[in-house]
């Protein structure tokens, strides 16, 4: 009677079907000894608590992986603070000349002084190729505006 009631508990915590669940009970029950070493033998690997932890785990880290960007041009990762791509030089985003925290390309204005962004609206430059064949160097400074 206690292989019965090892395998009601055991497979409660294993096996989310109460059908599949009471197969298991039963069987330990009409087979005494073998039904509970057949489940032994057949049941889940891991407890439903550790696979949705798991489940938790994987998707945090699928949130901080598209927290971080990559870079359009060479595809290093890049942060969401960086104003230019460390690796290739490539202008990313620009400083809001009031308050100097990173804007995205897309706005119209700065969300955290309240500056009014549209007449400062420029093509970021593109690097262009010197006489030597490599790209030309874009200083941050240049993409300011007064």
């Amino acid at each position: 009677m206690s292989l019965v009631f090892w395998t009601l508990k055991d497979a409660r915590k294993r096996i989310d079907d109460v059908l599949i669940v009471a197969v298991a009970v039963a069987t330990s029950l009409v087979l005494p000894f073998v039904g509970t070493v057949v489940y032994a033998i057949l049941r889940p690997a891991e407890y439903l608590a550790d696979a949705r932890e798991r489940e938790l785990e994987m998707r945090a880290i699928e949130q901080e992986l598209h927290a971080l960007r990559a870079c359009p041009s060479c595809g290093e990762v890049i942060r969401p603070d960086y104003l230019m791509c460390p690796s290739c030089r490539r202008p990313l985003r620009t400083p809001c000349p009031t308050c100097g925290r990173v804007l995205e390309p897309a706005w119209k204005i700065c969300p955290y002084c309240a500056h009014d962004l549209k007449m400062r609206r420029v093509p970021l430059p593109v690097d262009q190729p010197t006489a030597m064949g490599e790209p030309a160097r874009v200083e941050p400074a240049s993409l300011l505006e007064n």
